[in-house]
């Protein structure tokens, strides 16, 4: 390929790449984790944003420090926070282009670019306001200049110290991009010319006394060791959700995938054993398995998010195959394919616009200000499982009182519900808060709106109304004529498979009894088994649903089955009371309900169930 018709490909995978990453841009809200960096800017001091911003979490100073200072000056609108992060993943894929290039060839550089064009893996992360592109972009750049000092016999002073300046800034970036870097940097010795390498390991000097002043709170935050038992510990398939995310769950663009591995594969056979040849993919296998044993052996850090900085490089290794082809228009054909699969994959199987500007949180005050417009002077009440994103929005503004609920505690929700103050209630779930949905609804029968949106749902209950919503279907109701103290007393044994379920149903069980008193230790149960092999045990003990005696407590229970990820066809569930302590209670009725849940909980991310 020559020079110029490089170009001209160049700058329309560069044109097509900010086409899909500004497209709809001041209509796409602020994700969790951007709501959560801006709400730690709100500092007087430096000092306080150093210690109440950076050391709670354990991402790197850069990023939050420059947030701070950034919309200090140029406000807090998502599309102008984000700018900075998009220009530097839109530059990213040029360095991709770029990096192919000088290591394979221009039509290696050219697949890579059109994979990280269309791919929502690079797209969505170029549009997020956190670490991630500009962990991206430094990491490429610090690989474009060993590149650089790998194939130049003359290497001149400024790329090591442009080298040496990407090296700091990945460090002071993100973590895992501090840690790609250090790979990177180590490998590099086995690649620059010997007459280079004093410069080499000054460079990496240099790299080190630029992080100097960060290292007291890399000490501090490496204490921490994770983020903590909210990010679940990865399993052996996680590669396939990997590999599924960044070809968008798509089999038929994963046939350029397929495509790319087999063809590199064969062209490594043909040549000769290079370190240069094989550096990206070392990079991305030692900093894959290393993050995945961590992850399951100390604290799981391995998500998606943080693999951003090594995919690059694999997607570039891959790209390699190419190569294996001669004729360049069938080159560019396949060039054209994957700008064209990954396109229109990205728009409808991903859903990948409907889903990312719907926010949970922008869109769930929309619709709470709303029906609070509505209300004439009638009482609302808004409840919420998140402790501070509705504080920054102002949800009181649309609401007589906001109420905050944690996890396992349900006692709050029910002494507000049956006040008797409220005549609605608007309820902002994000991800799950178990048995409070079937709650709400039995104080407040008439279910007028339920949304779901991308790691949570929005829902309206009043006292009074057309029942708009039918989420619940009964499939078990059960009267008891007991008394007593029994240890167990059954609810309900079925197979899954029994039932009409999806993969992402929620199966509610409300159990009405009465009891002595609060402290007595009884709960209801559910195991989820295969073969007396028990998948998923959990309770709720009455103590988290109500706070005082009353003269029949109801028992809210929910059973997830996107977060179980059941296996319909084999598991058997059983529920029941469980009495350890043996004290007297008396049982009236049971409830097992099936729920669509939300099925785009995990959209963003993950595969969207269809069954």
């Amino acid at each position: 390929m020559n020079k110029k018709t490089f170009q001209i490909c160049f700058w329309i995978i560069i044109i097509i790449a900010a086409l899909f990453r500004f497209y709809n841009y001041t209509n796409i809200p602020y994700t969790h984790d951007e709501y959560s960096a801006i709400h730690r800017t709100n500092f007087e001091t430096f000092c306080e944003l150093i210690e109440e911003g950076v050391l709670v979490e354990g991402h790197p100073a850069g990023v939050q420090v420059f947030l701070y200072y950034y919309t200090k000056v140029f406000g807090k609108s998502p599309h102008i926070v984000r700018l900075p992060f998009t220009i530097l993943g839109l530059l990213s894929v040029a360095l991709i282009m770029v990096i192919g290039k000088r290591l394979f060839s221009s039509q290696a550089g050219l697949l890579a670019g059109a994979c990280a064009a269309v791919s929502q893996y690079f797209i969505f992360y170029s549009l997020v306001a956190r670490p991630y592109s500009p962990g991206l972009f430094f990491v490429l750049l610090s690989v474009y200049c060993l590149v650089n000092l790998a194939k130049n016999n003359d290497s001149k002073t400024r790329w090591f110290i442009i080298y040496s300046i990407s090296l700091a800034l990945s460090a002071y970036t993100h973590q895992l991009s501090a840690f790609t870097s250090l790979i990177i940097y180590f490998l590099g010795f086995f690649l620059v010319y010997r007459k280079h390498r004093i410069k080499y390991f000054a460079s990496g000097i240099l790299a080190l006394l630029l992080y100097l002043p960060h290292i007291p709170i890399f000490l501090k935050q490496l204490s921490m060791k994770g983020v903590g038992d909210w990010l679940p510990v990865p399993d052996y398939s996680f590669i396939f959700d990997y590999i599924g995310f960044l070809f968008h769950y798509s089999w038929l663009y994963l046939i350029v995938f397929f495509f790319m591995i087999i063809s590199t594969i064969i062209v490594l056979c043909k040549k000769k054993p290079q370190l240069i040849n094989y550096f990206l993919l070392l990079t991305w296998l030692i900093v894959y398995i290393i993050t995945f044993v961590y992850s399951r052996t100390v604290s799981s850090v391995m998500q998606h998010s943080v693999l951003l900085f090594v995919t690059a490089l694999m997607v570039i290794f891959i790209s390699m195959g190419i190569d294996l082809i001669k004729n360049l228009k069938v080159q560019l054909s396949i060039i054209i394919i994957t700008l064209f699969l990954g396109s229109t994959s990205l728009i409808h199987k991903r859903q990948y616009y409907d889903i990312v500007t719907n926010g949970l949180f922008q869109k769930s005050k929309d619709c709470q200000c709303e029906q609070y417009q509505k209300a004439n002077n009638k009482k609302i009440l808004f409840v919420s499982n998140h402790s501070y994103i509705p504080n920054d929005l102002r949800f009181d503004t649309c609401s007589d009182k906001m109420l905050y609920i944690a996890p396992n505690n349900l006692a709050e929700l029910n002494d507000n519900l049956k006040s008797g103050v409220f005549n609605s209630v608007g309820y902002m779930q994000n991800v799950e808060l178990p048995g409070a949905l079937a709650m709400i609804k039995s104080y407040y029968p008439a279910h007028l709106i339920a949304n779901k949106y991308d790691r949570g749902e929005f829902h309206y209950f009043s006292l009074s109304g057309d029942n708009k919503i039918v989420e619940w279907d009964t499939i078990v109701r059960k009267l008891y004529d007991y008394e007593g103290s029994d240890e167990f007393l059954n609810i309900v044994n079925m197979k899954l498979d029994t039932l009409n379920l999806n993969s992402w149903s929620e199966i509610d069980i409300v159990f009405r009894l009465t009891v002595d008193s609060l402290w007595d230790n009884i709960m209801i149960v559910t195991d989820l088994n295969d073969n007396d092999k028990t998948i998923d045990w959990r309770a709720t003990n009455i103590k988290t649903c109500v706070s005082e005696n009353e003269e029949v407590i109801s028992l809210f229970h929910t059973v997830p089955l996107l977060e179980i990820k059941a296996n319909f066809k084999e598991h058997n569930i059983k529920s029941y009371i469980y009495n350890p302590e043996l004290k007297h209670f008396k049982a009236i009725e049971a409830y097992v309900m099936i729920r669509e849940s939300n099925r785009l909980r995990y959209a963003l991310i993950g595969d969207i169930p269809t069954k």
